[in-house]
């Protein structure tokens, strides 16, 4: 199946998330979303960005399972 490539107020419907929160996850603002790989940024300054939607999804879900973890750890402890 091919991957599923958007623009950012397409992707962000898809996700239900904000297009802000989609573009605070990117690598270049700290976040987990790597370029490339989750999104592409357009040839320009002014070009949209278009994003993976299949594997931003799966690297949510990673995400959210990673924080779950730690906070059952701390909880523990």
């Amino acid at each position: 199946m091919p991957d599923c490539w958007l623009r950012t107020p397409d992707a962000a419907l898809a996700l239900a998330c904000s297009q802000n929160h989609l573009k605070r996850c990117r690598d270049t603002h700290g976040g987990f979303l790597v370029e490339g790989e989750h999104y592409c940024p357009g040839t320009s300054c002014t070009a949209p960005i278009t994003w993976n939607v299949d594997r931003i999804r799966a690297a949510f879900v990673y995400r959210g399972r990673q924080v779950r973890k730690e906070v059952q750890l701390a909880k523990a402890s």
